[in-house]
């Protein structure tokens, strides 16, 4: 069991643990820049913004490309400063069950697939 899933990542592809803490009621931390954006924002709207919590983070241009810089003092107040919420309602969850399903997932990348076949 946790209370929070810590997430600071540099450079992450498509960071799904967050997704999956979620999924399970656990809070999470994640920068406020990177991948996680893509659909933590969305759930934040859809019944998660207590259980989303954010570092700062700015995007650096690097020689291996773009990554997320992070202020371990940033990092380290946002965990010193965070309360335990409990579980409201089950909006969150059944948000995430019905947007971000493997089924849902597959379904969308399928379609992706169709357009680029037709376009």
């Amino acid at each position: 069991m946790a209370d929070l899933c810590l997430s600071p990542y540099i450079c992450e592809g498509f960071n799904l643990t967050p997704l999956e803490a979620l999924a399970a009621g656990t809070s999470v931390l994640v920068p406020r820049t990177g991948s996680t954006k893509e659909y933590i924002e969305n759930i934040c709207q859809n019944g998660g913004n207590q259980h989303i919590h954010y570092v700062n983070s700015t995007v650096i241009d690097t020689d291996k490309g773009q990554q997320n810089e992070i202020n371990i003092d940033d990092l380290v107040n946002v965990i010193l400063n965070y309360k335990k919420r409990e579980l409201e309602s089950n909006e969150m969850l059944e948000y995430i069950n019905k947007e971000y399903s493997w089924f849902r997932v597959a379904d969308l990348l399928y379609d992706y697939f169709l357009e680029l076949r037709a376009g």
